[in-house]
């Protein structure tokens, strides 16, 4: 797998090409606002693109066993490069499938993703962007439901997207007997309007929680609570 540019990190580095998703700050958000506890042994990302998610998780939940898939061959191959060209190899496996065709037996105590949130339709959309941001291949539907099969009974999942989405979305998990537990609206710019969420939630009914996180104090400037949440990450200042 050939890499076009190289995004360095503090504990790692992502090979990145035009053929798959760069590092992005949505991605960046959902490793770090995760939530550390003892009960998560094993874990299971859909449509790792580079892998960076995976990665992170990895560094912050140490000796947990990591699984990271993607339909799409070229971000497979890229995240297989990304895995073992970093000292976290060990925890990290990369499989070439869909969540639909992952093997039904296999139960994960965390599931995250970056789904997919385009339209197939939308007119704009570029050829790199139909398996990775498209809901051709995966709509909210399935995605939910199959995140719920893959789920152990006390596990959880959490996942971002547009903050236009999360009527649909909510609804979804309801339908399919999940209960949120956590929400976090994400503001692009301080004062601004919410630019994503992500939620947290599980097939036991928790108690609710709800919190605010800004990515930017003013323009191109990041606030302090995204450059403390991502030190470990980023080499950036407030």
């Amino acid at each position: 797998m050939k890499a076009d540019s190289v995004f360095r990190c503090k504990h790692f580095d992502i090979h990145q090409n035009n053929l798959v998703f760069k590092v992005g700050t949505d991605a960046v958000l959902l490793a770090y606002l995760v939530q550390k506890e003892n009960t998560i042994k094993s874990i299971l990302e859909i449509g790792t693109g580079t892998g960076v998610i995976s990665l992170v998780l990895a560094q912050r939940f140490k000796d947990i066993q990591i699984t990271a898939i993607d339909i799409d061959k070229n971000a497979y191959e890229l995240s297989k490069l990304n895995f073992s060209n970093s000292s976290f190899n060990s925890q990290l496996k990369s499989i070439h499938t869909s969540i639909q065709d992952l093997d039904k037996n296999k139960k994960f105590d965390l599931i995250v993703c970056n789904p997919p949130y385009f339209e197939p339709n939308e007119k704009y959309i570029h050829k790199k962007h139909n398996t990775a941001r498209s809901q051709t291949h995966l709509d909210y539907e399935s995605l939910i439901s199959n995140i719920k099969s893959h789920l152990n009974p006390k596990g959880k999942s959490v996942i971002i997207f547009p903050t236009e989405n999360f009527g649909l979305i909510e609804e979804t998990i309801l339908k399919n007997n999940l209960y949120i537990s956590k929400k976090w609206n994400i503001y692009g710019i301080k004062n601004g309007k919410i630019k994503r969420n992500i939620i947290e939630f599980s097939p036991t009914q928790l108690p609710f929680s709800e919190e605010d996180f800004t990515i930017e104090e003013t323009q191109r400037m990041y606030s302090k609570e995204y450059v403390e949440l991502t030190q470990e990450f980023h080499f950036l200042k407030a």
